[in-house]
């Protein structure tokens, strides 16, 4: 009785009355795994990942065999960052549960995200072989085995499958987004401003695409002697330290030539791209800074906050602007 009324708060999404609903049924069940199993799903539905990850590695406790409880674990310390032990959670899984085509798609998941050309085979094998099992086209898998490709430099094989799932999915904005991301090994910028054109048509908050618009349209990129090596590192490094960010959009803008289209989207990404809106708007700031355009993007940022509640982003934005009318 407790478990169903526990159940039932966390279908109406009272997480706190769930919550404790299931801790007293826990407290109840002694070697029954099923309360601990309900409590981490609940903690992970409202926010609260330490306490997911905690809950089921107490239910894996009292049930060491469930591969569905080590990859539900392995994904959450994914998210949390704990790459190495999600990998651990992942190849249990896959070990208890050879046959079940998720395990090794969420090991080779995992393991793509691992620099080195081992772990780049392991994860090959491992999202191939997921796919095999599946028996059909998985649109997650694909793109992994393609981002898997691109890392291991072969970059016509991964455009091969962007390809493949757009025939299947042409509307599908991540995948039009990898695609640009391939181009770019390549060096055919057209294409990939094409791409991420396309990836901003179905998805108009994909802030990242506006970046990356941003960059292409700030520089003659194909006359830069070092081009090749920025976008072969950038893909991987996903930002690497500020200071080597820094650095390298200062060589990538330093050739600017059409601010109109620059600032355009350099605005969108700002106001969509919230969730890391420190990392955008320090891109936006060395753009300007690089190509010359400080008090451009400073009325930018400007008449965004104008058009915004005070909050922590456009305190933020605010303070920006006035540094960057403060340039020399």
């Amino acid at each position: 009785r407790e478990l169903a009324r526990a159940e039932s708060a966390r279908r109406r999404g009272d997480y706190d009355a769930a919550l404790g609903g299931f801790s007293r049924a826990s407290g109840l069940s002694g070697q029954w795994a099923l309360p601990s199993v309900a409590l981490g799903r609940t903690a992970r539905e409202s926010g609260d990942l330490e306490r997911a990850a905690a809950e089921w590695q107490a239910a894996i406790r009292l049930a060491p065999d469930s591969a569905s409880l080590h990859r539900r674990l392995g994904k959450v310390r994914r998210r949390l960052g704990d790459i190495e032990g999600a990998i651990e959670c992942f190849r249990v899984a896959a070990s208890l549960a050879p046959d079940d085509w998720r395990n090794h798609g969420e090991l080779a998941r995992a393991l793509a995200t691992i620099d080195g050309p081992e772990t780049k085979e392991e994860a090959l094998r491992e999202v191939r072989l997921s796919l095999e099992l599946k028996g059909e086209p998985v649109r997650v898998l694909q793109n992994v085995e393609a981002a898997i490709l691109d890392g291991m430099g072969q970059p016509g094989e991964a455009r091969r499958i962007h390809l493949a799932i757009l025939e299947r999915s042409p509307r599908h904005p991540g995948t039009w987004f990898n695609l640009g991301l391939t181009l770019l090994q390549d060096l055919e910028f057209d294409e990939a401003v094409e791409a991420f054109e396309k990836s901003i048509t179905f998805d108009p908050s994909g802030y990242r695409c506006q970046v990356w618009l941003a960059r292409l349209h700030a520089g003659r990129v194909e006359t830069l002697p070092d081009a090749e090596r920025w976008v072969r590192g950038v893909a991987a490094r996903r930002g690497g330290r500020p200071e080597d960010l820094r650095a390298d959009l200062a060589t990538w803008f330093s050739d600017h030539h059409n601010p109109d289209i620059v600032l355009e989207h350099v605005e969108a990404a700002l106001v969509g791209g919230d969730r890391e809106s420190i990392k955008v708007l320090q891109e936006a700031v060395d753009l300007a800074r690089a190509a010359g355009m400080e008090l451009a993007l400073a009325e930018v940022l400007e008449r965004l906050v104008q058009d915004r509640d005070i909050d922590e982003t456009s305190v933020r934005w605010a303070k920006a602007a006035r540094s960057l009318r403060q340039t020399p």
